[in-house]
């Protein structure tokens, strides 16, 4: 068994001076590194509350300084707080761009080797987890506001995957389209109409000539319709979506052209 299995600072450490309620210190020892490693599990035990002992010990270790090449001089490596924290994890604040206020209850859809959604608490944070590596798509849709979409590979694991919401009132957005001229930008609008039954019109548009894919997804992430599979020029384009054969509720289309992605969410009420 490979000892030690983690390193934390342990000479020279900034710290407390015993006895006092304002002074500080440097001192040495692993009277230091120890704290400093529970301390940070404490962290990733307070950002995961589900998780037990061996999780915990699983993401210092995995997310450590030389995790794929450990040895019995640093073990996994030197711990990482925030790539620990965020172990198989993203997260981040969504918030007015100009006001830098939080946005409550905004919904967050991630889709990639895994699928979901996500809901900001009361100071605008939310939490993506138990993710696989890969690449992942994340789409935010707030009344008032832009559409805002991002996309995040992972590993490494981020904690900082702030989303800035642009305010309708800005204009930068038109949901205009025009079925003759060529467009200048990739675009896919909100479908209409929105909620529908059982049918709704989606119309999006592409500068240039390329391969399209247009699929919907259920609010669990699952794939249940491709639209568009195939290589379209450029211009603009509607689709009709019959949604006989599906159940009420939430459901999300996303379109991918080149490196443009985007995510749209609709309702099927009967």
């Amino acid at each position: 068994r490979i000892k030690p299995e983690v390193m934390a600072a342990g000479v020279w450490v900034y710290s407390a001076t015993v006895g006092t309620h304002n002074a500080y210190t440097r001192v040495s020892g692993t009277s230091l590194a120890t704290p400093i490693t529970a301390g940070i599990a404490a962290l990733v035990k307070q950002n995961h509350p589900d998780w037990g002992p061996m999780k915990i010990r699983e993401a210092l270790m995995k997310t450590a300084s030389q995790s794929e090449n450990p040895d019995n001089n640093y073990g996994w490596g030197i711990i990482d707080a925030m790539q620990a924290v965020f172990y198989e994890s993203i997260g981040g604040v969504v918030s007015d761009s100009i006001t830098r206020v939080p946005l409550e209850n905004a919904q967050v859809v991630f889709t990639g080797p895994v699928s979901g959604t996500s809901i900001t608490n009361y100071d605008g944070r939310f939490m993506i987890e138990n993710l696989q590596s890969g690449t992942y798509s994340i789409y935010v849709q707030y009344q008032g506001y832009e559409d805002h979409d991002a996309t995040y590979q992972v590993p490494p694991w981020t904690g900082n995957a702030d989303l800035k919401m642009i305010p309708n009132s800005t204009g930068i957005k038109s949901n205009k389209s025009s079925s003759t001229d060529k467009p200048g930008r990739y675009h896919l609008e909100q479908n209409y109409p929105n909620p529908f039954n059982p049918k709704t019109t989606i119309k999006f548009s592409i500068p240039v000539s390329q391969y399209v894919i247009l699929n919907v997804y259920n609010i669990q992430g699952k794939k249940i319709k491709t639209l568009i599979d195939e290589f379209k020029q450029a211009g603009n384009y509607q689709i009709n979506f019959n949604a006989d054969e599906f159940t009420d509720g939430v459901y999300f289309y996303r379109m991918q052209a080149d490196n443009f992605v985007s995510i749209k969410k609709m309702i099927l009420l009967r």
